[in-house]
């Protein structure tokens, strides 16, 4: 009961908090969004939607009104850039390698077993590759915005910069990322097509592309999507403005599709290299370890999301080893 009474009081907090920036509609509807998000009914999917629906006018609108110039750019933009013969990996854990849960320490080891040239990016080594104005840090050290959201500005820029692969520090790559296809792209995001039913959460990505935050990539420097986004993100942080939610990202990719040329196209590209069974990994750690079906699931695809804070076993109860068990272990 504690918890319920905290979380409703965090949701009115924040809710509160929105209305002077976005208005009251946006906070209403974000409000409404975190309460599906947290109590399933008959009704969740619809509810999301229709929240996710007016939060895209009001962004769209607030994004409009206050960043013009920016967005101006990028309808017009046409990058003179060639495909990067460089391929970078871009890996992110803010307060480095020592600080790194179990978990996290397994993905970084597995990833390196198989890639090079893997960019392992923390707070004191940050500048090495990018400028980040010292106000946003300043909000991330005194809570005002969040290391997830400080992670999507980080990512990116990055992204925009030098092009190359970003992977969350949880994504899970048994084998060498197809580099060869990827480049056969301008950008990509881990996509597949996803079931929904009455009880589903509707976020941004749940429309027409299902793509991943957790793992993008540009075949290039200065690729529109990542610039536009990225410039968006780091103006609003620096302004007196609260982050408006908390995959903001995605909503900034969704009006990039609808709304700058290009951007669909690129969408539409990557359809052709799926990751359907994305989520499927992390659905076995709790399940005895077996080889394999581990095996198989590593042919479907080639980047599979892990979370460190799931309370997964190592063991079954009999002693053996479940999937958690073996990938931490091996």
């Amino acid at each position: 009961m504690r918890q319920v009474v905290r979380i409703l009081c965090r949701l009115v907090t924040n809710t509160i908090l929105l209305i002077p920036a976005y208005g009251l509609l946006y906070a209403i509807m974000s409000f409404v969004w975190w309460i599906n998000f947290y109590v399933p009914t008959c009704w969740r999917f619809k509810l999301s939607q229709k929240a996710i629906f007016y939060k895209t006018k009001c962004l769209s609108r607030f994004i409009e009104e206050h960043f013009p110039e920016i967005i101006s750019k990028y309808m017009e933009y046409i990058p003179e850039t060639t495909v990067s013969a460089d391929f970078k990996i871009w890996w992110f854990w803010g307060q480095g390698e020592t600080e790194m849960p179990l978990l996290v320490r397994s993905t970084l080891r597995e990833l390196k077993t198989y890639n090079d040239n893997i960019n392992i990016v923390t707070m004191q080594n940050l500048k090495d590759y990018i400028d980040v104005p010292i106000e946003i840090i300043e909000k991330v050290k005194n809570g005002k915005i969040s290391w997830a959201n400080f992670s999507d500005i980080i990512r990116t820029t990055l992204l925009y910069k030098f092009g190359g692969i970003w992977l969350d520090a949880t994504v899970w790559v048994p084998n060498k990322l197809p580099i060869e296809k990827l480049q056969q792209m301008t950008v990509y995001s881990a996509n597949a097509n996803s079931e929904v039913n009455n009880k589903s959460i509707c976020f941004w990505t749940s429309f027409e592309y299902n793509w991943s935050s957790w793992c993008m990539f540009a075949n290039s420097s200065k690729t529109a999507l990542f610039g536009f986004v990225s410039e968006i993100m780091t103006a609003v942080a620096k302004s007196d403005n609260p982050w408006p939610d908390y995959v903001f990202q995605d909503f900034l990719i969704y009006y990039a599709i609808h709304n700058i040329p290009g951007i669909k196209e690129q969408f539409d590209a990557m359809k052709g290299l799926p990751c359907t069974h994305r989520g499927t990994l992390a659905n076995l750690m709790d399940k005895p370890f077996d080889r394999e079906k581990y095996n198989q699931l590593c042919k479907t695809d080639f980047v599979f999301k892990l979370s460190y804070r799931a309370n997964w076993n190592a063991q079954c109860e009999n002693g053996d080893k479940t999937f958690y068990g073996e990938l931490i272990c091996s």
